[in-house]
């Protein structure tokens, strides 16, 4: 099994492959980031169901606030290379919310 593959377009092929490459870790970078909403959350709920199923971690960036919320297990949020927030989501009330 690989530690880590980059994942997640919302190409429907190379998430298939990426879930056959059985990697630890999935590295998704903006997956959902020209989708309309239905599409993003179904691809975020395949990649949620997904790790919890096989238990594997995702790394996804997101700049949706709503659906980091929505779907992560842990928020972490940088600015200027500083991590400014790291929470899981039950955590993170209004002040917090000002950070992301």
């Amino acid at each position: 099994m690989q530690i880590a593959c980059q994942a997640a377009s919302s190409n429907g092929s190379r998430f298939a492959r990426i879930i056959a490459q059985q990697c630890r870790v999935n590295l998704a970078d903006e997956p959902v980031a020209s989708l309309d909403p239905a599409t993003s959350d179904s691809v975020m709920q395949t990649l949620q169901a997904t790790a919890r199923e096989r238990g594997l971690g995702v790394l996804c960036s997101l700049h949706q606030t709503d659906r980091a919320l929505r779907y992560a297990d842990r928020i972490i949020t940088m600015r200027a290379g500083e991590v400014v927030l790291d929470a899981r989501p039950d955590q993170i009330g209004p002040n917090e919310l000002d950070k992301l």
